[in-house]
């Protein structure tokens, strides 16, 4: 999803390792929607923005 130039991003699972093994978790990302076309012949290596992660 598109918001205010960010792009979302979110997604569920199960917790397979660690801190909170069996649990169901939600994580939602959040960062800067690039402009393709400016990016063009450039080398972008990373992004970064936030990241949240919720056991459910």
């Amino acid at each position: 999803m598109h918001a205010a130039s960010q792009e979302v991003v979110t997604s569920t699972g199960s917790v397979t390792a660690g801190y909170g093994l069996g649990a169901v978790s939600e994580g939602v990302a959040v960062h800067p929607s690039l402009a393709v076309l400016d990016c063009l012949g450039s080398d972008i290596t990373r992004q970064t923005g936030l990241l949240t992660v919720t056991f459910l």
